[in-house]
């Protein structure tokens, strides 16, 4: 099972599948990642990302990923770590409005949804990975 899967059905909920990759909006990935805290899963990172029906689009640079775990580091303590550091990268993150821009800027696709009046906005997302502690 993924990390991921054992999130509440509420946060779940507020997630956009696709793929192997699960995505928040903006104003929903910090309750995510609190969640995931809770259940004791490490924040890996992620990066911005439109999840549109026909394509994905992702803004790989802007990203939010934690260091790894450290040799002898305790898994709560890694934890907890990892959960800082992917806050602190957040905090880094433009805004939306710029996301979109830079989306409009490197795809092609992107401007083709756009011209056709969709909102962009609706469809960015911030992907998430996790990792459970290996119970081996």
């Amino acid at each position: 099972m993924d990390p991921e899967e054992t999130l509440p059905p509420n946060i779940l909920a507020k997630a956009i599948r696709h793929g192997n990759e699960i995505g928040w909006r903006r104003e929903d990935v910090r309750d995510a990642l609190a969640a995931a805290e809770a259940r004791q899963l490490a924040a890996i990172g992620g990066q911005v990302q439109f999840l549109l029906d026909g394509g994905t689009c992702e803004l790989y640079w802007q990203c939010y990923d934690s260091s790894a775990r450290q040799d002898g580091e305790l898994w709560p303590v890694y934890v907890a770590r990892s959960h800082r550091e992917v806050e602190n990268a957040l905090n880094r993150i433009p805004p939306s409005e710029s996301l979109v821009k830079e989306g409009l800027d490197n795809f092609e696709f992107l401007r083709e949804q756009a011209a056709s009046g969709l909102d962009l906005q609706k469809y960015l997302r911030f992907v998430c990975y996790f990792a459970a502690q290996d119970t081996k």
